[in-house]
């Protein structure tokens, strides 16, 4: 449409100069509503995460999102390898020894050495679970069992504020998953 017909069309009565001043002017009220809605959403939003999150819960969610990425990482490693304790697995063990350790160390009065025997433990029967023997008297999962251990550990680094060594343990465990296994000759035993 060139711009005589435009005016044509205003000034014939199809689309008065009102209505359209009428419509721009509506259309620059509310997109300076929404812009001036979501600055003040934003700052209310900081002033309640002010008020209801303290400097511990800060620490507890940045822990929490450090679980998260070095359970990903290692999950994801089990995960390419076809195994069953992948990133879900890996993760929630990281986050759940992160908390068991974090809330133990954080109590007044707890004995943090207690709760973090019973993680060692309960992990142990976690791991237990996942081993198994086959028909031929093969065992399997005997790796994915000793990550998902070794995982909590990294939880409980976390936990204890130890941050720069569950980084360090997550890259230990990638390249030691990773390192080339030997190939030796198998030999077949009988059973007396």
């Amino acid at each position: 449409m060139n711009q005589n017909n435009f005016n044509s069309k205003i000034s014939g009565g199809c689309i008065s100069p009102f209505v359209l001043f009428f419509y721009e002017n509506i259309f620059c009220m509310f997109i300076d509503f929404l812009s001036i809605s979501f600055i003040n959403f934003l700052a209310f939003a900081i002033f309640m995460f002010e008020q209801f999150i303290s400097s511990q819960d800060t620490v507890f969610l940045s822990n929490l999102l450090l679980s998260l990425l070095i359970g990903y990482v290692l999950g994801l490693e089990r995960e390419s390898k076809g195994k069953t304790a992948g990133i879900s697995t890996q993760t929630l063990v990281i986050a759940g020894s992160m908390i068991f350790t974090y809330l133990s160390s954080s109590i007044i009065g707890g004995d943090p050495a207690r709760i973090a025997a019973a993680v060692v433990s309960g992990i142990g029967f976690l791991g237990a679970g996942m081993i198994f023997r086959d028909n031929r008297n093969r065992v399997s999962n005997l790796t994915t069992a000793a990550t998902v251990w070794f995982a909590s550990s990294i939880g409980m680094a976390i936990g204890f504020g130890y941050q720069f060594i569950a980084i360090s343990a997550c890259i230990f465990a990638l390249v030691a998953i990773r390192i080339p296994r030997p190939v030796f000759k198998t030999e077949t035993r009988t059973r007396l």
